[in-house]
């Protein structure tokens, strides 16, 4: 005797196609959950930690570094300020050479 092939009914097929197609939208979902979680840690890693990385350890070396230039830049006004007030040497040196500064 032939095995027979057994077809399966209408109501098997039914209840097959139902479990494929919701095993197709859970990976779809998946799938789609897995991509944003991807984008976001991709924008955190790229942008959010850096900055999180200079404010914590760069930035204040950088402000020390703006506050030394600063007070440096102070400093070089206060000098200029004071030579401004001296005497023009030129014209001192003028007036004791009688004049000339020519070499003869």
């Amino acid at each position: 005797m032939e095995p027979q092939k057994v077809l399966p009914t209408t109501d098997e097929l039914y209840k097959l196609v139902k479990e494929n197609n919701q095993m197709l939208k859970s990976m779809r979902r998946s799938a789609f959950i897995g991509g944003i979680l991807k984008f976001v840690f991709w924008i955190l890693l790229l942008f959010v930690v850096p900055y999180v990385m200079y404010v914590v350890y760069v930035q204040p070396y950088v402000e020390r570094a703006l506050e030394t230039a600063q007070a440096f830049q102070e400093n070089v006004d206060s000098v200029n300020a004071q030579v401004s007030g001296l005497p023009d040497f030129g014209k001192l040196i003028e007036q004791f050479t009688g004049g000339s500064s020519e070499t003869e």
